[in-house]
């Protein structure tokens, strides 16, 4: 039996995994953008805040009744796991696996229905849109498309095959919990998806097995939730939790607003150039299933599902009743097949202009043409993407250079003013970087501007009064408020907290960004 030579083992081993290879860099490319990467000391104010909840957790405190914020808790467990693994860079991992399984599992999403360099294409064009409206890192979206990605993957996977074993709904049910434990509607585009899925399996008059699907994506789920409900509940903070992540986080805007949230949702994606080639596919397969020009089966269900998914998901981010760039990270994944789809037609007319449909019996010069075609497309489609992380890259290695210095004499101030069992407040329109950075823990579980506590007029007063009474009845051995959103916050307390300002404290340091109040001691 012949022994393959040293060469064509390693042509072998290239032809097998440059698709993976080709997502990492690309993966290493955008992370360099992410505020929490190793090349920026800047950090986004919602990312910090869950970067402080999770340090809080290393010190052995509890999420919303120690450190409050809205979000569900997987949020904060992964922040606690970076932490773990790296005070500086431990989230930036956590985030870089994130956004590498997101690839990779784009990219056998793609294999369902293209070839190789179809499918990275595809993976690659979602990885863009992926940076450019994942500005900052470390936010919910970015943790949950790989989970989404991964559910619509097992969907799609069941589409084609006709037919879903026990153990592919129960991962759609752990990623579907995934979702919903970091914020409750990323799970939209699963839920539209699953819901095709499991109508189309009815449809098909296989009532058992639809009824199978959803008990075993239910039993997932649960089991994936129960173990935060247990230590929640350990800890006396479930009722925190659910009244933070899951009763007073949406609001009911009106129907203005929400138009217009869908609206600016829908202008972020577009920046990107997929949301005009989904909102093509969408008609021209609307037209296709009408006139019943689409023969295939699977084709059909998964036009439909990225129909469903676009609606469902564009009317969950829309409850909140505000448009922020980072809500249209989750059409990356309802926008794979349309993309794939593309990309597809791309590869067949370049084959058709060389004279060749059959990609098995190409030579390596229509190859090279198709692979030239979709990569300048590529390109062009990305342009925006590439641009932005390139200037993005370049303002986070001015901001280490530059503006981080500031930051750094700020943490320096707080460390040089306590110790490390002292507590600081910091309030007003800013974020607790300076928390994050120094060690040093609130005094109050608030340390956003009790005003800026949105979620309803109610919440905002009792989280003013609790603030107030924290300082009054625990005074942290420093404040700092921000200059000048919140500079007469304090005396302007129902509790008033001037008196112990005035008798207790003196301003040792001001400046354009901040006011400290250092606590006399006698």
């Amino acid at each position: 039996m012949p022994v393959a030579s040293p060469l064509s083992q390693v042509r072998a081993l290239a032809h097998k995994w440059w698709p993976y290879l080709v997502i990492f860099v690309v993966v290493c490319f955008v992370s360099t953008a992410d505020d929490w990467s190793p090349f920026s000391l800047a950090r986004g104010t919602d990312s910090t805040v869950y970067g402080y909840i999770g340090q809080a957790m290393t010190q052995g405190r509890t999420p919303y009744t120690d450190a409050w914020d809205n979000k569900g808790p997987l949020l904060y467990t992964l922040n606690y796991l970076g932490m773990l693994l790296n005070d500086r860079y431990g989230i930036f991992l956590i985030g870089f696996a994130a956004t590498l399984a997101t690839g990779i599992l784009g990219y056998a999403f793609a294999r369902l229905f293209a070839s190789r360099l179809t499918a990275v294409a595809a993976s690659v064009v979602t990885l863009l849109t992926v940076t450019y409206t994942l500005a900052g890192g470390n936010l919910t979206e970015g943790y949950a498309l790989p989970f989404i990605v991964a559910a619509l993957y097992l969907i799609a996977q069941a589409v084609v095959s006709g037919r879903f074993t026990w153990w592919q709904s129960v991962v759609i049910g752990v990623c579907s919990a995934a979702c919903f434990l970091l914020r409750i509607n990323l799970v939209a585009p699963i839920v539209a998806f699953g819901l095709v899925l499991f109508v189309c399996t009815l449809v098909r008059r296989r009532v058992v097995a639809a009824l199978q699907l959803a008990v075993h994506v239910a039993a997932g789920a649960v089991l994936t939730i129960i173990p935060f409900v247990v230590y929640l509940a350990a800890k006396g903070a479930l009722r925190a939790c659910l009244e933070a992540a899951y009763t007073s986080q949406f609001v009911t805007p009106p129907r203005s607003e929400r138009l217009q949230s869908a609206y600016l949702i829908l202008a972020f994606t577009n920046r990107t150039y997929v949301l005009a080639i989904t909102a093509t596919f969408l008609l021209v397969s609307a037209v296709l299933l009408v006139t019943r020009r689409i023969s295939s089966t699977s084709t059909r269900v998964m036009v439909v599902a990225t129909w469903a998914g676009m609606l469902v998901n564009l009317y969950a981010n829309t409850i909140t009743g505000a448009a922020y760039e980072h809500y249209a990270t989750t059409f990356a994944a309802v926008m794979l097949f349309p993309v794939v789809c593309f990309f597809r037609l791309v590869e067949r007319l370049t084959l058709a202009v060389a004279g060749r449909l059959d990609w098995a019996s190409l030579t390596a010069g229509p190859r090279a043409v198709t692979a030239g075609a979709i990569t300048l497309i590529v390109f062009v489609m990305s342009w925006g993407n590439i641009d932005y992380t390139v200037s993005t890259v370049a303002q986070n290695w001015s901001y280490r250079t530059h503006a981080g210095g500031a930051d750094a004499n700020y943490v320096d101030l707080i460390v040089s003013n306590t110790t490390p069992d002292d507590e600081v407040q910091v309030l007003g329109g800013i974020h607790p970087y300076l928390l994050l950075r120094s060690h040093r823990e609130s005094a109050s579980r608030f340390f956003y501007t009790p005003d800026g506590l949105y979620i309803d007029p109610g919440f905002a007063a009792s989280a003013r009064q609790e603030i107030a009474d924290t300082i009054n009845e625990r005074p942290p051995e420093l404040i700092i408020v921000s200059v000048p959103q919140q500079a007469d916050w304090l005396t302007a307390t129902p509790a008033g907290v001037g008196p112990l300002l005035d008798s207790s404290y003196e301003r040792f340091f001001s400046d354009d960004n901040y006011i400290m109040f250092r606590r006399i001691t006698t």
